[in-house]
């Protein structure tokens, strides 16, 4: 299972930490230090790593099809003709009865445990920059 390419996610908080920075709470908090000076080297090494671990596998199961496309791209023929996209299989046991008008709130469902920072930034980024835009409304 390839919940996610890390490599991805670290470089994009990069950009927005040094490029824009904004600092968000958890970067501190995880295993990279984002003001580090051989950073690039060490972001290089996180994704060659990466790619190692996903070379070595039978088979590949992302959850999107953007990342299965991004295998496909960095890994060598015929490794590529084992990666196959599920995506989060959800059955739906109930329907809501109220329409899309009566209902109130918003709901970010996500794992906020461990070094997984990103989820916490996330939330923290949509309350701080988005949630503000669509308050105003």
């Amino acid at each position: 299972d390839c919940e996610a390419l890390w490599y991805q996610r670290d470089e994009g908080m990069l950009h927005l930490v040094q490029d824009q920075g904004i600092e968000f709470p958890g970067y501190q908090t995880g295993i990279l230090d984002f003001q580090q000076p051989s950073l690039d080297l060490v972001m290089k090494a996180e994704r060659d790593l990466e790619i190692s671990f996903l070379s070595m596998a039978d088979t590949i199961v992302p959850v999107a099809e953007g990342e299965t496309e991004t295998i496909k791209r960095l890994l060598p023929q015929p490794t590529t003709q084992n990666v196959h996209t599920i995506g989060h299989v959800m059955e739906m046991n109930r329907v809501s009865k109220s329409s899309f008008s009566e209902r109130k709130g918003i709901l970010f469902l996500a794992s906020f445990g461990g070094q997984m920072y990103y989820n916490g930034d996330a939330i923290w980024y949509f309350m701080k920059e988005i949630y503000p835009l669509i308050d105003d409304d």
